[in-house]
């Protein structure tokens, strides 16, 4: 009571006025910003005109009861917690630890969330640091670690008036409907207790049940000897020895893991399965064994599926079944052989644990020398569970690993190692491959046999001695290898030959190193052209047999497919059905996977061009001619930099040997690899994990939403989980999907889940994706927002193989609206495709697939995406179910979409989650300025790039100091790139989007804020009062704050913090709480006038500055003519462009601009368009502007 008093005092000798979170106590050295420490307080005399400033402000503000002060109580709260950084996020600002010649060094606190992150010290300790008249309370807590950050130079930009004064009106709109003034954070969701272990229900054994399946059994069998089905098994490796078989059947029985290693064409994704049940069958053991089979690909697991069933004589559904998602053919619960994907297997493990093991006898997981990131998740999840029911006592399924090509004994050990008292047993067992014998065909030999008649075809000599690009030829990748190749000889020589020689050999080594990387990276797909001279040398020369060629992308089979028809190489005619059948095997084309295995006429041969899909798990019995460029493309994400790249590597030893054994299955092969072979000898013995190369954020969100990992009865740690698996990821990628995760709000600052964290994880999409969705249905724009997040960018809506980049971008511009952002034209898209294709319009379809480059099988995907998306919403009542004939688009009701068409807040909300990523010009060094020192461009197949040089000088003209973009990801296709990437998926914004929906925003000082942690900006506002403007950066921050509280209020009331279980109560309070509530009506109204208003003023700006800057280039250049004519003096030079413009569109908006300078040289990236949105302009935000421009003064007079 003693101090509250001396606090009221002190305030009254001060003579201020507070309200929480905005104005706080002045010290001797001015303004802090910050809640002080508690400490005896003396009166003091004001600081010249500090009390009337403040009063002042304060009153102008509307935020104060100037007649009746309410007293308020001051709380401990930290500056972290007054000012919470992000728009509908509850996570608190870093604190400022010291300065460094790198970047400023930050303390993290227990909540705090900075994507920006770069290093982590666990060692160094934090204390009290002041800086820039702030001070900061650094608590224990806070002491944790640090990390390192490069921010960026100061940019200063001149805001419009009218964002001061919307966001003065919201703020006083916010009080008047009783919005929270202190922060609010989602709490934890209440996840389920553990479940103890409990032993199975021992079910009463079907003795008839089992007699029948042996009877059965037999039958079949006999079937089978009759169609040759059996002999073909018995002919395959592991199946012809009955000796093979028995002793494999013992490893399994014996051990809890066995690692089978089967060459291929063994047979060990068909016949295993099936011989562990038909031994169970015939010890009468039928009725209670399942086996579970996992494979990498969707087409593995529905064509593996399809043979077994036809091997046993029975049709799809009976004893054998498969299940991938959106699509499954279950077999009987009794006796029978389930074949799953990777990703089906893992989210039944993270969702039910050891009862899903349980109900299996054994489980199977094929090829996984592959070391998919869901793979290792697996591996993880089975090994923490098996252990579990092992020390319970409980019983568990056997575990059986396959592969060809795995070194075995890093797995053995990894089961081995002990998680309790008890240990798993583990051994390995080797079955041989195929008999047939594959002789390879290396580079030289291939050239050889190409040019063994003499004189090439002029259609060879197109494809292998032409130096144009346009014909495909690999001239140059031909002589890049071979180089490589005579250049390793000579090294290896000089080795040998003594000290001196030995130090050049060195060097020659190095070169060696060097062309093998500038190889892999620079020649890109530049060995099309031979890969067509083989297909057509082996299709005019060679006898019968199968031809199936290894690509790395989509993009090159659509490549080779349309040459070889086009060029007709040799000769031959590849659409003559009757001798050529073209087939694409690729994980996006499912009509054409489920065709490469039906029949093809008697001296038809099959030319089969596939993705790495083709390298295990499938089998394609007449292949006996196999083509390999040694090339394959792996996504690779830097948790650093944030960059994914998607490089053109040389594939592994293990790849390679997979590739081989596709040949010979039926009589000798031929392995034809177009590279040397002393190349082949530099490959990776193995490729390295996924999971250490890939964003984690997805996956700790699963992990965390489901912590039971194994342990008996306690959840576990995201973090441990990840440190203890196969090879697991590193601390930086594990931190920053945490970073990630905080920054949405999905976990809160303890790692914990949140509720809006597990309806994320329940709708299974990317989490800031998923994050949009709910942002979409809060603000009324929900249709926009789920466009969005069903979009797979991997495999984009607008593309089209056959064309070039830039008509691709250019058939884009048909849906353009001038917003600047790549975003509304894919809106646009899916919109006029899902329109022509509800109304079945044939006619409109083939236009948009032919003229607009929309691609069919992206749009089903959506469509399929946006069905599991649907069920979940449907769970949390925030959308109904919908009729059979319906998708979720055509059941959206108003109240969570009257704003569909408002693509200004649809980029605005785009900035927090889908494209969340930032870049600002920096008109000095005529560069984008990005959070990591590489050099940025715009993707060219952004709208926001300009295929004419002249264009984009013209442009660059217009391009301002601080001028920002909003994009997806960084990308680089080369690691050889030298730094430089490409922005994806861009968006042109304004400082006022980015302040309200950035992922994270702190204020510096009354006038800068720094935005994602390290951009930097300093504002000024003219025409207007200074005791605002001076403040103009906290009034935003507050504006900030108060959406923050708003959309974490929301998530409170609509979001259950437990497991829903009654959808049609859940739908009663979220349209209680979206449809008719007053302040969500209000705050979305006002939130999108802000944002409406700030386009209709940076619009109408760049036109007008356009235009002077066009005028005045045209009147230099009238000069220019004159003075070479020599009939006049020279001009005077012409003064800043920009003084005169500013003044008259302040006078007409009441607003004001970036502060735009002379740009000087052309920069590398020349490819971007002005600051800014679109045309998008609406007479609510005119009227906003209009209303300003005249409310200054009358603000300031009344003091309201």
């Amino acid at each position: 009571m003693r101090l509250q008093t001396a606090v009221q005092r002190a305030r009254q000798a001060r003579n201020l006025d507070v309200f929480p979170g905005f104005f706080h106590l002045w010290g001797p050295g001015g303004p802090r910003f910050g809640t002080p420490r508690i400490r005896k307080i003396k009166p003091r005399t004001p600081l010249p005109d500090e009390s009337r400033n403040r009063r002042a402000l304060a009153s102008r503000l509307g935020l104060v009861n100037t007649g009746r002060r309410r007293e308020q109580k001051l709380t401990g709260r930290s500056h972290r917690q007054l000012f919470t950084p992000f728009a509908g996020v509850s996570v608190r600002a870093p604190i400022l630890k010291e300065e460094s010649e790198g970047g400023t060094t930050l303390a993290k606190t227990s909540v705090t969330s900075a994507p920006t992150e770069r290093h982590v010290d666990t060692d160094k300790n934090s204390e009290d640091h002041q800086e820039a008249g702030t001070e900061h309370d650094i608590t224990e807590d806070s002491t944790k670690g640090f990390y390192t950050v490069r921010p960026s130079r100061l940019f200063t930009v001149k805001l419009p008036r009218g964002n001061i004064l919307s966001s003065v009106k919201a703020l006083r709109l916010a009080r008047v409907h009783a919005l929270p003034e202190q922060e609010i954070a989602l709490d934890p969701f209440n996840l389920p207790s553990p479940e103890p272990r409990a032993p199975k229900r021992r079910q009463r054994k079907d003795y008839l049940l089992a007699a029948q399946m042996i009877v059965d059994l037999r039958r079949k069998r006999k079937q089978a000897e009759g169609n040759e089905i059996l002999p073909r098994r018995y002919s395959l490796p592991l199946f012809a020895s009955q000796r093979t078989r028995d002793t494999l059947m013992q490893t399994i029985d014996g051990n809890d893991v066995t690692i089978v290693l089967a060459k291929t064409g063994s047979g060990k994704t068909t016949q295993i399965p099936q011989l562990v049940l038909d031994t169970a069958i015939c010890r009468q053991l039928g009725p209670e064994t399942r086996v579970l089979c996992a494979e990498p690909r969707r087409i593995a697991a529905t064509s593996t599926a399809r043979r077994v069933a036809f091997e046993r004589g029975e049709p799809l559904g009976n004893s054998v079944g498969y299940h991938i998602r959106n699509d499954s053919e279950l077999p009987r619960q009794e006796g029978s052989i389930t074949y799953c994907t990777i990703g089906i297997l893992l989210h039944r493990l993270l969702t039910q644990g050891w009862r899903m093991l349980q109900g299996y006898s054994h489980v199977i997981l094929d090829e996984v020398h592959e070391r998919d990131a869901q793979l290792d998740l697996v591996l993880s999840l089975v090994r923490r569970n098996l252990y579990s029911l092992k020390a319970s006592r409980l019983p568990y399924p056997k575990v059986i690993l396959m592969s060809a090509t795995i070194d075995p004994s890093s797995f053995l050990d990894y089961f081995r190692q002990p998680i309790s008292s008890d240990t798993l047993e583990a051994a390995s067992f080797e079955v041989e491959g195929s008999g047939y014998p594959v002789e390879t065909h290396y580079l030289p030999d291939i050239l050889t046999e190409l040019s063994a008649k003499g004189e090439l075809h002029p259609t060879m000599q197109a494809l292998l001695q032409s130096n144009s690009r346009k014909s495909k030829s690999s001239a140059g990748y031909i002589k890049e290898e071979l180089a490589f190749a005579a250049l390793d000889e000579k090294g290896n020589k000089l080795e040998v030959e003594g000290n001196e020689q030995n130090a050049h050999g060195a060097q020659t080594s190095l070169k060696v190193a060097a062309q093998a990387e500038a190889t892999a990276n620079s020649s890109a797909n530049s060995y099309l052209g031979l890969v067509m001279a083989v297909i057509a040398h082996i299709s005019s020369t060679k006898p019968a047999g199968d031809v199936l060629v290894f690509l790395p992308g989509k993009l090159d089979i659509d490549t080779i497919y349309d040459l070889l028809i086009e060029r007709r190489p040799l000769g031959l005619n590849f659409q003559d059905e009757s001798k050529f059948k073209l087939f694409k095997l690729h994980s996006t084309l499912r009509d054409t996977n489920d065709n490469v295995f039906t029949k093809v006429p008697t001296g038809c041969r099959r030319i089969i061009l596939a993705t790495n899909i083709a390298e295990a798990s499938i089998t394609l019995p007449e292949v006996v001619y196999v083509v390999d460029p040694g090339k394959a493309r792996t996504s690779v994400y830097d948790p650093i930099t944030f960059k994914r790249s998607l490089p053109f590597d040389w594939i592994s030893k293990t790849s390679a040997i997979q590739r081989r054994g596709r040949a010979g299955r039926v009589r000798p092969g031929h392995y034809y690899a177009l590279f040397t072979e002393k190349r082949y000898e530099t490959f990776l013995p193995m490729a390295r994990p996924k999971i250490t190369v890939s964003n984690l954020v997805d996956i700790v969100l699963s992990l965390a939403a489901h912590p039971q990992h194994g342990s008996p009865a306690e959840y576990g740690d995201p973090r441990e989980f990840l440190r203890g698996m196969v090879d697991p990821p590193s601390e930086d990628a594990i931190e920053s999907a945490y970073r990630d995760l905080q920054v949405l709000e999905a976990l809160d600052c303890d790692g914990r889940i949140t509720r809006l964290g597990y309806l994320l994880s329940e709708i299974n999409i990317h989490a800031p994706h998923g994050k949009g969705i709910l942002l979409g249905a809060l603000f009324g724009c929900l249709e926009p927002m789920l466009i969005l997040a069903c979009h797979d960018f991997n495999n984009p809506l607008i593309h089209n193989p056959e064309l070039s980049i830039n008509q691709v971008r250019e058939s884009k511009r048909h849906f353009d609206r001038d917003l600047e952002s790549d975003l509304p034209v894919l809106i646009e898209a899916f919109r006029a495709y899902h329109a022509a294709y509800r109304a079945e319009d044939l006619a409109k379809l083939d236009k948009l697939r032919e003229e607009r480059s929309i691609k069919h099988s992206a749009y089903l995907e959506m469509i399929m995406t946006s069905k599991a998306i649907h069920e979940a919403l449907v769970k949390y009542g925030i959308l109904l179910e919908a009729p059979l004939s319906a998708t979720v688009f055509e059941i959206l009701p108003n109240f969570l979409n009257f704003n569909r068409d408002n693509m200004t807040l649809v980029k605005a909300l785009a900035v927090n989650t889908v494209s969340s990523e930032l870049a600002a010009w920096d008109a000095e060094k005529h560069r984008w300025i990005l959070d990591v020192p590489n050099l940025g461009f715009s993707s060219r197949a952004s709208i926001n790039h300009d295929r004419l040089s002249v264009t984009r000088k013209k442009k660059r003209k217009h391009r301002a100091d601080g001028r920002l973009m909003a994009y997806a990801w960084k990308s680089s296709n080369d690691e050889s790139s030298g730094g430089e990437v490409w922005l994806e998926h861009s968006s042109m914004v304004t400082p006022l989007m980015l302040i309200l929906f950035s992922r994270s925003a702190t204020l510096e000082s009354p006038q800068t804020i720094r935005l994602n942690d390290w951009l930097r900006f300093q504002f000024e506002v003219e025409h207007m009062d200074a005791a605002l403007a001076d403040h103009s950066a906290r009034i935003l921050m507050e504006t900030r704050k108060m959406l923050d509280r708003f959309i974490t209020k929301t998530w409170l009331r609509i979001l259950p913090n437990n497991v829903p279980d009654r959808a049609d109560l859940r739908e009663k309070v979220v349209k209680a709480e979206l449809g008719r509530s007053r302040t969500r009506g209000m705050m979305v109204s006002t939130i999108t006038k802000m944002l409406e208003a700030d386009n209709a003023f940076w619009q109408a700006y760049r036109a007008k500055r356009r235009a002077k800057i066009d005028a005045e280039e045209a009147q230099l250049a009238e000069d220019a003519r004159i003075l070479e004519g020599g009939g006049s003096e020279p001009q005077p030079e012409r003064s800043h462009i920009y003084d005169g413009e500013w003044e008259e569109t302040a006078t007409q908006y009441g607003s004001a601009l970036a502060v735009e300078g002379d740009e000087g040289p052309p920069a590398a990236d020349d490819d971007e368009n002005d600051i800014g949105l679109g045309t998008q302009t609406t007479e609510s935000a005119r009227q906003l502007f209009l209303t300003h421009e005249g409310e200054d003064e009358d603000v300031v007079a009344s003091g309201i």
